[in-house]
This record gives structure tokens, C-alpha cells and sequence, in this order.
């Protein structure tokens, strides 16, 4: 129960950080990600995310956890949505990384 609550003050810390037009999701991969504007899929291409029904981008970016730092995605044979923080120097899963999805005003 004390490890949700640590998460919990991380992701509220993170957010208090960012600014309005930052959208922080987390627990999914970044293909199941919803549209801050109409709550419908997309699709990621490297920095970017792009909704598949009102064509809305946004920057994307991944970010530790815990300490708020960007992750690094590991890839290999196989491999699933894994990361790793070299500030923290631990790998990551997709559930413990925080998604940000940015407007394109900024």
C-alpha cells in the first residue's frame, strides 16, 4: 500500500512540474494511449504522437518514474516495452514510465 502512495506523490510531483498543456499518462504502451482531446487511440512515430481520429499531433516523450528524468527504450529479439533510467540506473517496464504527450503550441 505504501509503494502506491509513493507513486502516487511521484506522478502528482511530475505533474505540479509540467506545465497545462502537458498530458502525463502511464501503465500502457504508448499505441494504447488516449487523445487528451477526443479520447481516441493514435499512433507514435519517434517524438511524436498523432491521434487516428481528429488527427491532432503532440510531442511524446517518456520519463522515469521516479525520478522524473527521460528513460531509455531498450530494444531486442522479442523484446516487450522495456526502459531504462540512467539516472537511477534501473530498468523500467512500461507501467512504472510516465508518458507526456505535449500540445504543439508550445
Amino acid at each position: 500500500m505504501l509503494a502506491f502512495f509513493m507513486r502516487a506523490i511521484c506522478i502528482s510531483k511530475k505533474v505540479r512540474e509540467m506545465t497545462m498543456t502537458d498530458h502525463v499518462q502511464n501503465g500502457m504502451l504508448p499505441s494504447e494511449l488516449l487523445c487528451p482531446n477526443c479520447q481516441k487511440k493514435g499512433v507514435v512515430s519517434s517524438d511524436s504522437w498523432q491521434c487516428k481520429s481528429c488527427d491532432q499531433q503532440y510531442g511524446f516523450a517518456i520519463y522515469c518514474d521516479t525520478c522524473n528524468e527521460p528513460v531509455q527504450r531498450l530494444t531486442g529479439c522479442g523484446s516487450s516495452e522495456h526502459f531504462y533510467c540512467r539516472s537511477c540506473k534501473t530498468p523500467k517496464s512500461r507501467k512504472a514510465v510516465l508518458y507526456t504527450m505535449t500540445d504543439p503550441d508550445r
